[in-house]
């Protein structure tokens, strides 16, 4: 596994918009940089008070384990009564949502 190449708040940045906390995430969301930022990820999510919206708009690549760490976030909101919604989904993404049957199960802003 290589390394992560840098700070997570890099790649992460959290913002309020409303009754929304929307995580806007960039660059590559590959094995090693979600595991390097799956707990500031966690922490804004845990922080939410309302629904929560993933900007995927700056990302350029997602492997299963950044798939996967969205799909869990899902789960987990929904047991809270909160929902979460996805924008600027780049086509890459789309593709592999409909490939995985995911095409439907996101709400998109």
């Amino acid at each position: 596994m290589r390394e992560a190449k840098g700070n997570p708040m890099e790649q992460l940045r959290v913002e309020d918009r409303g009754r929304e906390r929307w995580i806007v995430l960039s660059g590559e969301l590959d094995q090693a940089e979600v595991l390097h930022l799956k707990a500031a990820f966690d922490a804004a999510v845990k922080r939410a008070k309302g629904d929560v919206v993933v900007d995927l708009g700056a990302v350029t690549f997602v492997g299963t384990l950044g798939i996967g760490l969205i799909v869990a976030t899902r789960e987990h909101l929904e047991e809270r009564g909160l929902t979460l919604k996805l924008a600027n989904v780049p086509a890459f993404v789309e593709r592999t949502f409909k490939v995985m049957s995911l095409t439907e199960v996101f709400e998109r802003v």
